[in-house]
C-alpha cells in the first residue's frame, strides 16, 4: 500500500497479516508491517532494511492505495500463495482518502489524488 501525504511526500509499505489498522470510536491510522522506499512519483523502489514497519496517521493522508501483490515464488515465477511478500508491477488506481473529493478518473492514481 501507498500514501500520498498532505505535504505531496509520498511513504508505503507491504500490508499484510501482521498489520494493523485502528477501527472507530479511535482515531483512523494504519500500521503497514515493513516500510518501503517510494520515489518522488509514488513508485516502490525496495524494502526498507529492517523495517519493523510503518506508523501512518490518515489525518496526513491525501491520498490511500492498496495495491494487489501478485504472488512469486523465490525463482520470480507466479504463484497462487497470497503469503508472500514480493512486491510485483505497478497498479495506477488510487483510492480518496476519507473527506477528500473525488477525481476525474478513479482508473488513475494521478487523476484520483490530484484535485
Amino acid at each position: 500500500m501507498r500514501a500520498r501525504l498532505k505535504s505531496g511526500r509520498w511513504i508505503g509499505g507491504y500490508y499484510g497479516e501482521d498489520s494493523c489498522t485502528s477501527s472507530y470510536p479511535e482515531a483512523a491510522d494504519l500500521y503497514p508491517q515493513a516500510a518501503w522506499a517510494l520515489s518522488a512519483t509514488g513508485l516502490f523502489e525496495r524494502p526498507l532494511e529492517h523495517s519493523g514497519g510503518i506508523y501512518i496517521r490518515m489525518d496526513d493522508v491525501e491520498c490511500l492505495d492498496f495495491i494487489e501483490v501478485p504472488p512469486v515464488t523465490a525463482d520470480g515465477e507466479a504463484t497462487s500463495d497470497r503469503n508472500t511478500t514480493a512486491v510485483g508491477p505497478q497498479r495506477e488506481e488510487g483510492l480518496q482518502a476519507r473527506g477528500q473529493t473525488a477525481g476525474a478518473d478513479p482508473g488513475s492514481a494521478h487523476a484520483s489524488c490530484d484535485h
